[in-house]
């Protein structure tokens, strides 16, 4: 085995393909992963806020004179 043979070897002797559409690849599940991520705060926040709340107690509402 000689100097400059391994997995960078074989992606520059396909053009650096490999490596690109890993990048891209990468760039995508980070993407989606930051969206879930950012959904997933928001409905715990949300529910959070809902379960430090007081109970909302109906009142009943008066009869409108005539």
């Amino acid at each position: 085995m000689t100097r400059g043979d391994g997995p960078a070897a074989r992606t520059r002797a396909d053009g650096g393909y490999r490596d690109r559409d890993e990048g891209r690849l990468l760039v995508v599940v980070i993407r989606i992963t930051v969206g879930v991520v950012a959904r997933l705060r928001v409905r715990w926040a949300v529910l959070r806020r809902e379960a430090t709340e007081p109970p909302v107690v109906a009142t009943p509402t008066p009869p409108r004179s005539r």
